[in-house]
């Protein structure tokens, strides 16, 4: 049950998250930031990365200016 609860609140937080974030690799990396912070205080363990996002992560680490398109264009060549 446990689990069930945690995956209906990653998802209404990957939502949220994605309807506030701006369209640049820094609004990328502070909702994934909040994602994260809030699924440790509900004491649930973040999910494995998918590959696509720790490339787009990786890369707007790098260049947190870009716009978001941009860092998943990136991805999506390598």
């Amino acid at each position: 049950m446990k689990m069930i609860l945690s995956l209906v609140l990653l998802t209404a937080m990957s939502a949220a998250a994605a309807a506030q974030t701006a369209d640049t690799c820094a609004g990328y990396l502070r909702a994934q930031a909040e994602m994260k912070a809030a699924l440790r205080s509900a004491g649930t363990a973040m999910p494995p990365a998918d590959p696509m996002d720790a490339k787009i992560e990786a890369y707007c680490t790098r260049n947190p200016n870009a716009p978001l398109a941009e860092a998943m264009q990136k991805a999506l060549a390598q």
